[in-house]
């Protein structure tokens, strides 16, 4: 009975996973298509370790992402 459930269990997980990973440089599918095959709590540890894009040094905020634009 739980055979069956197993598998959408696991994408709805990696999904969340991705959900984090999204403003990462990979984006949201990047990451929900590696944590398929590297599973979720290898792919949360990576998220964890590696900053957000926007907090990289060298990278500068893009318009229409939180950035402030002067008139």
């Amino acid at each position: 009975m739980i055979g069956p459930l197993l598998p959408v269990v696991y994408l709805a997980v990696c999904a969340l996973t991705a959900y984090f990973g999204r403003n990462r440089r990979i984006g949201y599918w990047g990451t929900f298509l590696l944590t398929i095959p590297l599973t979720p709590l290898v792919m949360l540890v990576a998220l964890v370790l590696l900053a957000p894009m926007t907090d990289a040094p060298g990278h500068a905020e893009r318009p229409g992402r939180g950035a402030a634009t002067r008139p």
